[in-house]
């Protein structure tokens, strides 16, 4: 019996010596790991901080050689906040200076062009060195529908708009001359934003003509930027019309603000109606507004 405890404790202790040899080894392999994954850290911090630092090199070479660093010995602020040229009189150098900081001045405004409409997924393209021609794709549900285009002009100090197929309701002007010489980006942002939202509200009646022809009296009836939506739908009963009237607070709103509905003729049971019409304006207001109509004809 001495023999056989003897035995049976040397294979318990041999079974708890391979349980930590194996738990060593996973630890081991854990911190190897650990190792290998934060040497991998180290390297891609290292490659980023040098990559800051070849921008950052780039980037100074450029502000030391721009156009107001060159510009800064040739002119003198004036007493009303605005810049002259000090001497009436340039040299055949600073002439050339000055024509240079200009040339370089409208080649940084062309690359801010191409920058922000590559940000807004707007593609550009140069028609002269001095022009240059947007194109402002419009998508509805994931899907294309048109191209919009405006033509730019690059004059001195100033990026003036030439002409355009932007509907005339959107503001164009106005946003050109807010944005366009002063701030590109925001420029075709907003021009983006007026385009898609205009598409957005005009697909949404065009879908809702086409999915609820059955139950709409007539046509749908709109504005031409279709910030206003006129409709009469059958869905009461024989003797019962519903008139919606739909309001957008502006023209990058894709959602009405207002509605009012109206019920033509004697309904049974006007607590339920109102019930169902409170609902239905609601959903109106947060909802495409075939999907709206389809819930509230489901009632």
């Amino acid at each position: 019996m001495d023999a056989e405890d003897t035995t049976d404790r040397v294979s318990v202790d041999s079974l708890k010596h391979l349980q930590r040899l194996e738990e060593n080894a996973c630890l081991e392999s854990e911190f190897r790991e650990n190792i290998l994954k934060r040497k991998k850290e180290v390297q891609h911090l290292q490659e980023h901080i040098k990559r800051l630092r070849e921008r950052k090199a780039e980037l100074t070479k450029q502000l030391e050689n721009s156009s107001t660093k060159v510009l800064q010995n040739i002119l003198q602020d004036q007493p009303n906040g605005r810049q002259s040229v000090k001497s009436k009189k340039l040299s055949k150098e600073e002439k050339a200076a000055v024509e240079e900081a200009v040339k370089k001045a409208r080649e940084m405004k062309a690359q801010e062009m191409y920058s922000s409409c590559r940000l807004t997924g707007v593609s550009v393209e140069p028609v002269t060195s001095n022009k240059l021609r947007i194109c402002w794709d419009t998508f509805y549900q994931g899907e294309f529908f048109e191209s919009f285009y405006a033509e730019v002009r690059m004059n001195e100090g100033s990026i003036n708009l030439k002409k355009h197929s932007i509907p005339f309701f959107i503001p164009v002007q106005k946003l050109a001359s807010k944005f366009l010489s002063n701030d590109m980006e925001s420029f075709v942002q907003q021009v983006s934003i007026h385009l898609n939202s205009y598409i957005c509200r005009r697909q949404q009646a065009i879908d809702l003509q086409k999915q609820h022809k059955a139950v709409l009296i007539g046509e749908v009836h709109t504005a031409e930027a279709f910030d206003f939506i006129q409709l009469y739908l059958r869905s009461l009963g024989e003797d019962n019309i519903l008139e919606a009237c739909l309001t957008y607070r502006d023209l990058i709103a894709v959602r009405p603000s207002k509605v009012v509905l109206r019920v033509s003729g004697d309904v049974e049971d006007a607590r339920s109606l109102r019930r169902d019409l409170v609902e239905f304006k609601n959903n109106l207001k947060k909802h495409l507004l075939v999907d709206a109509v389809s819930s509230f004809l489901g009632k």
